[in-house]
This record gives C-alpha cells, structure tokens and sequence, in this order.
C-alpha cells in the first residue's frame, strides 16, 4: 500500500457546516491550480499539489492558509498550504508552532485519506502525518506502518505508527525514508475490555455501549453481555463516554461537535 494519498491541511480555517460549530469568513479571493506537481506561494505561506496519477486541483485563499483541494481517482494525492521554511534552522530554534483549523469534506476520497497536519524534517529525512480525521468510519488509517506506542497532546491521544519508503519520492528527490504517523482518538475515551477465560478462535467482538448518564463499568455491572461472552466466547468493549450526561454523540453528523469530535472513530480506534 501506498501512503500518501491523503488531504493535507496544514494551518487550515476554512468554514464548517455543522450547526454547533463556529464558522470562519467566507472564502473569496482564491485561484484554482490543476497539476500532478506543481507548488507556489499565496500572501505568507507555500502551498503544493502533488500526485502518482492524474492529479488534482487546490485552490488557496491568502493569509489564512486557508484551502480547498478536489481530486478524482488521481493515485496517491496530497494537497496542503502551510509554512514552508528553508532548511537553515533546527525544530527547536522555531520555537512553538500551533495550528487550529476547521474543515468540511465530500465524496468518498478513497480508502486512506487524511485529513490532519503534515509536513518534513530535514536530517533525519522524515514525513510525518498527525491525522486528526479521515474519510470513512472506519478505525484510523495507518499508513501501513508498525504500532511505536502512543502518546496524550492536547487532550487527545495518538497511536504512533512508522513505515519505510523505499526509493520514493521525497522533498530530496528519490531516496529511501521513514513515515511517521500519529493517528488520534478524536474524542479521548477510555474502553473496558472483557475477554472470557474460554476464547471461541477468531472471535467476534462486541462493543457495548452504555445508556446516558451510565458508565462502561455500569453496563459491565448490570447487563448480560459479559455472561454471554463466558457462554459463547466473544469479547466484549465497553468504551466510556466523556460528554456531559455520559451520553453518546447521535445528534451531530457523523457523530462529529466541537466539544467532542471523532465519537465514531473514537469507537473505531479503541
């Protein structure tokens, strides 16, 4: 499997249409380039396109990075608009660097797209993705990499995967280097895992989830899943709700607020 098919977005403040989210300024101003490769720079910051196949297109709006890419079945797809520095300095001598940004999103746009903040260092040659969403509702893509450990930012917490590219393209030509890959639990909760002491081989797995203003430990504790998990040999998740009221997000579409996103592929990832 490829891994670079993807959306990039990179210091993005676009609008977003759910109901409970706020909305940025309209988006006016911006000029569409189509290419498989092609790169420029708008107000501040630098923007690329790039793809193994067809290509597609990107359309940057100015100085708040903010962008809207499209393609259709172009091979391995990145769009992104972001700072873009020279290579003179190390990490650290940057110092912080934040990024907020909204989005929305259309279409199918494959089976591993990203959506998150992307990027390079130089020596060591690496390219990272911190993927924050995807297309689908499915667990998060991992690039095809090796499970490193995870680790909590911001209140969320991200599995690291790694993964070789051997003789690919890279921002020094061809060569071979390591991918980087932080996928999320978009909304931080915790699950409870029940595995009975007789296993059935190759398992079904259920994922119970709790009433509101219940807990996982509560629907452990007063329903039948987990006998019937001792009869049959299934293993059980209870993943725990972190809203107020201890409810499920079933109001937003795809299960996505401001205040809790990802509820969905919070389940998919745990």
């Amino acid at each position: 499997m490829q891994a670079r098919k993807l959306v990039s977005i990179l210091f993005l403040a676009t609008t977003v249409t759910a109901d409970a989210c706020p909305t940025g300024p309209a988006l006016t101003a911006g000029t569409q380039h189509c290419s498989s490769n092609q790169t420029g720079t708008f107000g501040s910051f630098g923007w690329s396109i790039w793809s193994s196949g067809s290509g597609g297109c990107i359309t940057p709006y100015g100085n708040t990075a903010a962008f809207k890419a499209t393609w259709n079945n172009s091979g391995d797809f990145l769009a992104r608009e972001g700072f873009q520095w020279n290579e003179t300095k190390t990490y650290d001598q940057y110092g912080t660097v934040t990024a907020d940004y909204a989005y929305t999103k259309s279409g199918t746009a494959g089976g591993y797209s990203f959506i998150g903040i992307y990027g390079w260092s130089n020596n060591p040659l690496i390219e990272y993705y911190i993927v924050d969403d995807w297309f689908g509702s499915g667990s998060a893509p991992t690039g095809g990499g090796t499970l490193k450990g995870t680790f909590t930012a911001d209140s969320g917490t991200y599995k690291v995967y790694t993964h070789q590219q051997v003789n690919q393209p890279s921002i020094h030509g061809t060569t071979t280097f390591m991918q980087y890959y932080f996928g999320t639990n978009p909304s931080n909760n915790l699950m409870y895992l029940y595995v009975p002491t007789n296993v059935a081989a190759e398992p079904p797995i259920l994922v119970a989830m709790h009433y509101c203003t219940g807990t996982a430990n509560a629907f452990y504790t007063g329903s039948q899943f987990a006998a019937q998990a001792d009869l049959y040999g299934f293993i059980v998740i209870y993943p725990d709700a972190n809203r107020t009221g201890q409810c499920w997000d079933v109001q937003n579409r795809n299960g996505d607020s401001c205040d809790y996103p990802g509820t969905e592929k919070s389940i998919a990832a745990i």
